[in-house]
């Protein structure tokens, strides 16, 4: 799922910002800092929307009323990047087959803890797709300007034919004149 980004709006205070959240009724929060202040307003919304299958559609923001020194902050939510990140424990009935089980409390296999690893690993080959993803859009910009250069190179050889062939044209044409003029002092 992709980020839902829900407009925040924060209110100067006397020492840093309260925040609250339109959108989501009584998502409210604030921090000492601008910085702080997104980081507790994606825990709020974290914290109202867990659990929730559907969520409240984000308004634009401009739709929002603003007081004097008050302004908007888009504040991303990704439902399962926060259910991650706030991992909480979940008890589960677990059916397999008995030649499994048997193998499994033979090798003294926590399942709670394999399946908790599986998830794990999924997040990190999630990551390592992205950062795949980035490599190749920065290789192909890499080909893309190894193209122009090549270009540019192929112009600028060019370019010196031109002037070596004019070069050719200006000595034969001195030549000539110090032929004509060698000859006009004889």
């Amino acid at each position: 799922m992709k980020n839902t980004y829900y407009p925040a709006v924060f209110h100067p205070e006397e020492v840093g910002y309260s925040v609250f959240v339109p959108d989501i009724e009584g998502c409210s929060t604030q921090g000492d800092t601008v910085d702080e202040a997104v980081e507790m307003a994606k825990d709020a919304i974290g914290l109202m929307l867990e659990g929730l299958s559907e969520y409240p559609q984000a308004s634009i923001p401009s739709a929002q009323t603003l007081a004097e020194g008050e302004f908007v902050v888009m504040i991303p939510f990704n439902p399962a990047e926060y259910a991650r990140k706030n991992n909480r424990a979940v008890k589960k009935t677990l059916s397999l087959p008995a030649w499994l089980n048997e193998a499994a409390e033979a090798a003294h296999l926590n399942f709670s803890g394999v399946l908790q690893e599986g998830d794990r690993f999924q997040g990190k080959l999630q990551d390592l797709e992205a950062s795949f993803s980035n490599i190749n859009e920065t290789a192909e910009q890499f080909v893309q300007v190894r193209g122009e250069i090549a270009e540019t190179v192929a112009e600028a050889q060019g370019q010196v034919e031109e002037l070596g062939h004019t070069s050719s044209q200006v000595q034969e044409s001195y030549k000539e004149m110090a032929e004509t003029f060698a000859q006009l002092q004889a």
